[in-house]
């Protein structure tokens, strides 16, 4: 039986989730920790999950985009963020959102096109430089997220 990456193994757990469990349950806390920190800074909780369906959708992994959504919902104000969430660009006029959703994308699609540039925009559309390096974590661990359960998958399919 196949369990999510998303979610705690049970004690009896079988497969790759029993070796592993220990660096399973470690990837959900830093996942949360991230989605729900104690300080979210400038990027609030509701923007955080919605930035972490859009890669999770764009990286086509569906049951991370559906825990990713589940966690937008909780937050709330998902309607303030859906347009986000469902891989669309604000046009709200608020240039940090849309820099910040420029830098997603950008580093979702091709992360090899990811500059000091490409920061600068960001510092440019009045992000501080904090909130921009807790986008740069959020972007780094929903990316990790996202690959460790496909490969989860993969290996539960091939079992």
């Amino acid at each position: 039986m196949m369990h999510s990456v998303f979610e705690p193994a049970p004690a009896d757990a079988d497969g790759v989730f029993a070796v592993r469990r220990p660096i399973f349950d470690m990837s959900r806390e830093a996942i949360e920790a991230v989605l729900q920190p104690d300080d979210p800074g400038g990027l609030s909780l509701g923007f955080r999950a919605a930035i972490a369906v859009r890669i999770a959708a764009m990286s086509g992994v569906g049951q991370a985009a559906t825990w990713f959504n589940a966690r937008l919902e909780a937050a709330g104000n998902a309607e303030a963020y859906r347009q986000i969430a469902d891989g669309a660009l604000p046009d709200d006029g608020n240039a940090s959102v849309q820099a910040c959703v420029h830098y997603v994308d950008l580093v979702t699609r091709t992360p090899e096109a990811a500059t000091r540039a490409l920061i600068g925009k960001l510092s440019s559309a009045g992000l501080a430089d904090a909130d921009i390096v807790r986008l740069a974590e959020l972007v780094a661990c929903v990316h990790y997220a996202v690959r460790l359960s496909a490969g989860v998958a993969m290996m539960g399919a091939g079992a």
